[in-house]
C-alpha cells in the first residue's frame, strides 16, 4: 500500500530499492511496520518470498518435501537476503520492533511514511478511520522478474454428501459461481482470481489489487507447507535481521528444523 500522491509504483526490484532510497534521501520514512505484533513480520516477508520461492518453481515446497529442493537453498536464502536488504538500508521505520500494527497504520495515515506492507484488508481498515486518504497499491516486484502474487481464499462452498437434493444443490452452487453473480457478491466486498470476474470497488486501491491478481500468477502463502517450528524460527530470523543481526546461517537452521519436523507437514 502507498500514499498515491507521493510515488510511482516500481516494476522491478531495483526500481523498488531506488524508490526507497529516494524517499529516505528526502527524509521520508519509506516503509512503516509494527513488528511488535509478530504476525506482521510475515506481512512484510511474504510479498518478497512469494516470488523468490515460486517465481521459477511453482512446486518449490512440494519439491522440498520430496527431497528435490532444500529449505537451505537459493529460494529461502534469497528471500531472507532481500528482506535484510530493506532492513540494512534503513527503509523500515526505526521503531518497527517496538510498535504494533495499529500504531504503524496510524503513522501511515498521518503521513509519517510513504508505504505500508500489509494485506488486502488494509483499504477497508483505512476507510473506517478516514475518508480522505489517497491510497494506492502495487505488488512487490521480484528480483529476477518472475513476480508472483500471494493470494488465499477466505470462503468455501460445499455440498453435504447426504443431501436429499443433490441436483438442486449442484445447480445452486453453479449459479453462485456464475461471473455476474460473483461480481455482484464481490462489489466493495471481495477480490476475485478469475479473469472474467471484475467486481467494482469504491476504493481505488482495491481495484489495483484486483488488477494485480489478474496480471500476475498467484500462489498460496509461502511457508504454508512448512512445519510450525520452521515458521516460528523464521519469525525469529526476521526479527534478528531487523535488529541488525544479519541473515547468517538462518536458512541452514530452518532446514534442520524442517527435517526434524517433516512428519508434521501434510500435503
Amino acid at each position: 500500500m502507498f500514499e498515491e500522491q507521493q510515488l510511482v509504483p516500481p516494476t522491478t526490484w531495483d526500481e523498488f530499492l531506488s524508490l526507497n532510497e529516494k524517499l529516505k534521501a528526502q527524509k521520508i520514512t519509506p516503509i512503516v511496520e509494527g513488528f511488535k505484533d509478530i504476525w506482521t513480520l510475515q506481512a512484510a516477508y511474504i510479498p518478497i518470498a512469494i516470488s523468490t520461492y515460486f517465481g521459477t518453481n511453482p512446486n518449490f515446497e512440494r519439491d522440498v518435501y520430496d527431497g528435490k529442493a532444500s529449505v537451505n537453498g537459493p529460494e529461502v536464502t534469497g528471500a531472507l537476503t532481500q528482506f535484510a536488504e530493506l532492513a540494512d538500508k534503513g527503509y523500515f521505520n526505526k521503531n518497527s520492533l517496538s510498535i504494533g500494527n495499529d500504531q504503524a497504520l496510524q503513522d501511515f495515515i498521518d503521513g509519517k511514511a510513504a508505504m505500508h506492507m500489509m494485506g488486502s484488508w488494509t483499504p477497508g481498515v483505512i476507510d473506517g478511520k478516514t475518508q480522505n486518504f489517497p491510497l494506492g497499491f502495487f505488488i512487490i516486484p521480484a528480483k529476477d522478474g518472475n513476480t508472483v502474487m500471494s493470494a488465499g481464499t477466505d470462503k468455501g462452498l460445499s455440498i453435504n454428501a447426504a443431501t436429499e437434493h443433490p441436483e438442486e444443490a449442484i445447480a445452486l452452487v453453479q449459479l453462485m459461481l456464475e461471473p455476474d453473480m460473483l461480481e455482484l457478491y464481490g462489489k466493495d466486498n471481495a477480490l476475485s482470481a478469475f479473469n472474467d470476474v471484475n467486481p467494482v470497488f469504491a476504493n481505488p486501491a482495491m481495484s489495483e489489487i484486483q488488477a494485480a491478481l489478474q496480471a500476475h500468477p498467484g500462489h498460496r502463502n509461502p511457508g504454508d507447507y512448512f512445519p510450525p517450528s520452521v515458521q516460528d524460527a523464521l519469525n525469529t530470523a526476521l526479527t534478528k535481521i531487523l535488529a541488525g543481526g544479519g541473515v547468517g546461517d538462518s536458512a541452514a537452521e530452518l532446514a534442520k528444523l524442517y527435517e526434524k519436523d517433516k512428519s508434521k507437514v501434510n500435503f
